[in-house]
């Protein structure tokens, strides 16, 4: 082991024409930091003074002192994780170990129940890996934090990111914030010839930063993220940052050809070496769908605790973003999911990308969720198909789903129809929704049905006397499409030479100019069935009509396997 004996401080290894922020501050939302904005300007302090190779004012050092007496009475996450960073500052700044009093910040620390992975990290790896580099002759007592903080390492990026990179749910909140203080540790690795990382670290951390990627939106924020409740989070010097550590050159490829601000002239040229776009994490119920990486729309979803998320994004905007939660009721009693979701298909190929979950729930009852992202048509079709026990008969079923839209978004309704067109700040548009399960016109809308925005929630409400209901809702995001005229129509099913009812199959068609589309869905057993003359055996079929009124299909889901 190698340790050189005069290193820069660990503030002035890393300098870019992108910025100037203290990377202890990288990743952390504007209004996580302005909830305590003295302590972000201590912060600051510490840097600049690390940077110049100064000592700190006696001013920051009273503060950071009184900080630290006082760490132990604050409770929230939000403290801890702010505390824990300003002591990376600290160790970073090169203030003498017995100011800070390291094995009592870490004694206070470990005593609070609440304790977030991210700050057990800051404490257990980053700190004293800080510590040793910025000591000139490690002694035995620098060796041991040294071995002790791989230890930590390992443990940490295997218990708290998948083998593609993906957060946990632990982890997922300050994703960022973790991707930082990695990078953080990979310069400082680099500068002192210490072995941190092993082999399978580094790989790890690879699959960190593309996952970091992955989770990037066209405009630089965090899918997932709420930008209008905690601020931006979009650091360019994370981002370069941590390319420049990474060694893979997909990765860096990848970045140059979809961040923000960072964007090469050569980016067209590296097309080829683009990683795949989609992005799936079994462990962690995650899907991401995309069609390319050069201003494709997206499609996220997450479940957790019984509940899903969902991220739309069309033209470099958040469509939807947030809870995509259902309220149903048969009869009027109110229903209740039993169980977690459970992935029961995915599918991609040339024509889309396709997800499918399901659910248990109260009386019987499921509810299978899909989203389907058409590369060609550039569509997404959203849908829940509630599906009642078998023999049930008529009733009352009441359907309510409901989403946020995204920050910086609001929706344009028609005085007529149920569509809507989404709007950006600047009044141009992005999206266009379709609830296809309703009719197209309001007045035909039958009691409790709605599809609406009500305090920048998406609301969209249907009504069967039947025990099953399906309710799609179209997406269209081509951006050159969204001013031509459209229609949409429920289709009759049929079946030996009958009408299917609607509690066994359903089927509709959807025009935009010169563009249709077909979508079908069975809601009860699989039989042989036709829709327009098309005959159908099968769950679920997306289909685009050519001008000869044949259909080619876009995605054919089959289940009859089991049955």
């Amino acid at each position: 082991m190698k340790n050189k004996s005069k290193k820069l401080p660990p503030d002035n290894l890393f300098h870019t024409r992108a910025g100037d922020t203290p990377p202890v501050l990288w990743g952390g939302a504007e209004k996580f930091w302005l909830g305590d904005a003295q302590l972000q300007e201590c912060i600051e302090a510490f840097y600049t003074a690390a940077r110049r190779e100064n000592c700190v004012e006696s001013s920051w050092l009273e503060f950071f002192h009184s900080r630290r007496e006082t760490c132990a009475t604050l409770s929230s996450v939000e403290d801890d994780v702010r505390n824990a960073l300003l002591l990376v500052a600290a160790t970073r700044a090169r203030i003498d170990l017995d100011e800070i009093d390291l094995d009592k910040n870490m004694d206070m620390e470990s005593k609070n129940a609440q304790c977030d992975p991210l700050v057990d990290f800051l404490r257990k790896v980053e700190i004293p890996f800080t510590i040793f580099y910025n000591t000139p002759s490690p002694t035995g007592r620098e060796a041991f934090m040294l071995e002790d903080a791989r230890r930590e390492l390992s443990n940490a990026l295997s218990r708290h990111f998948d083998d593609n990179g993906v957060p946990s749910s632990a982890a997922e909140r300050w994703f960022r914030m973790w991707a930082a203080s990695l990078t953080r540790l990979k310069f400082m690795e680099q500068a002192s010839c210490a072995t941190l990382f092993g082999d399978d670290e580094t790989l790890r951390f690879e699959k960190i930063v593309r996952a970091l990627l992955y989770f990037t939106r066209g405009d630089g924020e965090s899918i997932f993220a709420h930008p209008q409740e905690e601020g931006k989070t979009w650091s360019a010097e994370l981002f370069i940052a941590a390319l420049q550590m990474d060694s893979n050159r997909e990765d860096k490829a990848l970045g140059v050809s979809i961040l923000p601000g960072l964007k090469s002239q050569k980016a067209a040229s590296l097309k080829k070496i683009l990683p795949q776009c989609a992005l799936d994490s079994a462990a962690e119920d995650l899907a991401i769908l995309r069609s390319n990486w050069q201003n494709s729309p997206l499609v996220a979803l997450r479940c957790r605790n019984r509940k899903m998320d969902i991220e739309i994004e069309g033209g470099r905007a958040s469509i939807l973003s947030g809870a995509w939660d259902a309220v149903i009721s048969w009869n009027g009693e109110k229903l209740s999911p039993e169980n977690e979701w459970a992935q029961v298909c995915r599918h991609g190929d040339d024509e889309c990308e396709f997800v499918e979950w399901e659910q248990p729930w109260s009386q019987n009852f499921v509810l299978q969720r899909s989203a389907l992202l058409s590369h060609k048509g550039c569509f997404a079709l959203l849908a829940d198909a509630v599906l009642g026990p078998k023999g049930v008969g008529k009733g009352s079923l009441l359907y309510r789903a409901s989403c946020p839209i995204g920050d910086g978004i609001r929706f344009a309704p028609q005085e007529r129809s149920f569509e809507l067109l989404a709007l950006d700040a600047n009044d141009r548009r992005k999206a266009r929704l379709l609830p296809i399960g309703l009719p197209e016109w309001k007045s035909q809308a039958g009691e409790d049905e709605y599809f609406e925005i009500y305090r920048g929630w998406l609301e969209y409400g249907l009504h069967s006397r039947r025990a099953s209901i399906f309710a799609p809702i179209f997406v269209d995001l081509k951006a050159d499409r969204l001013r031509a005229p459209l229609t949409w129509r429920r289709l009759a099913v049929g079946e030996n030479l009958k009408k299917v009812s609607s509690r066994k199959a359903v089927a509709f068609r959807v025009m935009i100019s010169d563009e249709q589309w077909l979508f079908y869905r069975s809601l009860g057993p699989i039989v042989p069935r036709s829709v327009l003359g098309a005959h159908l055996y099968a769950e679920y079929v997306a289909a685009r009509f050519l001008e000869i009124g044949q259909t080619v299909p876009i995605l054919i889901v089959d289940s009859r396997e089991g049955e």
